[in-house]
């Protein structure tokens, strides 16, 4: 991997990573009810999308206005993968030692609102719904190894994004090709 492209995307993943930690030091600190609601993923969807156009854009001016795939897409999932990195752990430290009944409350906040969620629209829920919602109750979603997984799934729904930035945002050199 080139090196321009390894420390754009470390310093843009420092970045990105900075950015999803303030935006969850802020819904436990400021606004707990920011989990909630939809901000978080919105926040974290343009997060991805604005700071890695940001990161390919950074190198594809080192090199002179173009970029090669390969080098836009590395650029790309070096910064998502130290970013949520950054947040998972952030997560994690938060959820599991600093203050795991906030978790445990939060989980139950959130069962509760898809249970006002399906009685306010009149859904009637199936087997297969209340067996999610048990199994949500019953399970430590803030835990570590919940917390793993979800890095890695969000790594992997991040890097079809990246994917798409990169077709769009290559630009290959006409006199190396």
């Amino acid at each position: 991997m080139d090196k321009t492209v390894l420390s754009k995307g470390i310093n843009y993943g420092l970045i990105l990573g900075f950015i999803l930690a303030l935006s969850t030091v802020y819904g436990y600190g400021v606004n707990q009810d920011f989990f909630l609601s939809p901000w978080p993923m919105i926040i974290t969807f343009l997060s991805l999308v604005i700071v890695g156009i940001l990161a390919i854009a950074s190198v594809k001016k080192e090199f002179g206005g173009f970029i090669s795939f390969k080098n836009a897409f590395s650029t790309y999932f070096v910064t998502i993968a130290i970013g949520l990195l950054i947040s998972a752990v952030v997560g994690t430290i938060l959820f599991n030692f600093v203050d795991p009944a906030f978790a445990e409350s939060l989980k139950e906040k959130t069962v509760q609102k898809m249970i006002d969620t399906f009685d306010q629209y009149n859904i009637e829920m199936t087997d297969q719904m209340e067996a999610s919602i048990d199994a949500m109750k019953n399970t430590n979603v803030y835990g570590i190894p919940q917390q793993i997984k979800s890095y890695f799934m969000g790594v992997a729904f991040s890097s079809v994004l990246g994917l798409l930035l990169a077709l769009i945002l290559k630009n290959n050199n006409p006199d190396e090709a």
